[in-house]
């Protein structure tokens, strides 16, 4: 779904598409709760986490664009999320990736801060599971790769280069192409600066479309 064109092209109103959407997302939602699906590790169980984000952040005004950073530290797996709120919060770089990306920082950034205080480190995680900004669980011993992102809708060209090539991603799993405004489908992707897209090649991220248009 196109972020400048939130709703498709019909004859019926806009509103009442949107309202039947997020009808369909709240059903989704609370038929398919992601503690019930089979394999907690599946691109499917990320993004019906992304769902409910993604739903707050269009109930809140913003595009319903949510995205998480999933790093893994010594067998340990943390998820950070992020959603958009470039309206809300009239922030020009309110991406959900970037909010994603900065949520790790700041937790990492904090973490490191607290040196080797264990409670005042219980207590930060617990503030911010609580607060719905992250997850922590055992990583899958599959897992082979550091970083990975998984975004709702395909990136543009800003969060391409700030939350993927810049970020380093090893892997980017991407629910939605956007032919009208992404930039990491491989059809659109040669077309950046050649600095970030030699950057991109260099790093060999890889980069999986659940579904195009």
């Amino acid at each position: 779904m196109n972020r400048n064109m939130p709703i498709p092209a019909t004859t019926e109103d806009p509103k009442i598409i949107s309202e039947k959407f997020l009808a369909f997302a709240h059903f989704y939602l609370e038929t398919h709760p992601a503690n019930e699906i089979s394999d907690p590790y599946s691109p499917e169980y990320y993004f019906t986490l992304l769902l409910e984000k993604g739903l707050e952040a269009r109930e809140a005004g913003n595009y319903g664009i949510a995205a998480c950073l999933s790093i893994v530290v010594s067998s340990t797996e943390f998820i950070f999320f992020g959603a958009n709120g470039l309206v809300t919060e009239n922030n020009p770089h309110g991406h959900a990736e970037m909010y994603a990306v900065q949520t790790a920082r700041n937790f990492f950034d904090e973490l490191h801060s607290l040196d080797s205080d264990r409670q005042a480190v219980t207590d930060m995680i617990t503030n911010h599971q609580n607060q719905g900004h992250m997850m922590i669980r055992p990583a899958s011993p599959e897992r082979t790769d550091t970083l990975r992102l998984y975004t709702t809708l395909e990136p543009f060209t800003q969060c391409t280069v700030g939350s993927v090539i810049n970020a380093h991603a090893d892997k980017v799993i991407v629910a939605q192409e956007d032919a009208f405004a992404g930039q990491l489908h491989p059809d659109r992707l040669a077309n950046l600066a050649p600095l970030w897209f030699q950057m991109y090649q260099q790093q060999g991220t890889e980069t999986i479309f659940c579904q195009s248009e």
